[in-house]
């Protein structure tokens, strides 16, 4: 959210600090065209009770007080007391529960999520390249331009 700048900052710090790649969305209102759109999940008197922040390790859970929880059964999502609610994970194998959790975002019972919906770990690209370049000088030596263009043939099909 826009209007909810300690969390927009942390949600973006967490973004550069991830090796790879990022997606933020920001729910924004725009004063000229639809103004208050988001009131319904962003208005101060009714955030707490709209939102709950998906922070990996936590629990799920929202309220001025944190008093209500979130919990993953097979086939829903429910309510349930905080003590009771799921610890969200953002690094499982799939991206399941981050999809589940948005699906009954709209209606009046479970909260619009907010927050590290996925977060995985793994080897970037560059770093993948430049390993395979370094293994193949270790074993090869460091080549030259010449000797690349007299040795024939580089691969065969």
């Amino acid at each position: 959210m826009d209007t909810q700048v300690p969390h927009l900052k942390g949600i973006l710090q967490a973004a550069h600090e991830h090796k790879g790649f990022a997606f933020i969305e920001i729910l924004q209102n725009c004063v000229i065209f639809n103004d208050g759109a988001f009131d319904h999940v962003a208005g101060r008197e009714v955030r707490d009770d709209r939102q709950v922040d998906l922070r990996p390790g936590q629990p799920l859970v929202f309220g001025k007080e944190n008093q209500n929880g979130l919990r993953f059964t097979p086939d829903s999502i429910e309510l349930c007391p905080p003590e009771e609610a799921t610890i969200w994970k953002a690094d499982g194998a799939t991206g399941a529960n981050a999809y589940r959790i948005c699906q009954g975002a709209e209606d009046d019972k479970i909260p619009v999520p907010i927050g590290i919906f996925r977060r995985v770990e793994r080897p970037m690209l560059d770093e993948s390249i430049h390993n395979q370049v370094k293994a193949v000088t270790q074993d090869l030596g460091e080549g030259t331009l010449e000797s690349l263009l007299q040795s024939g043939d580089t691969w065969k099909v």
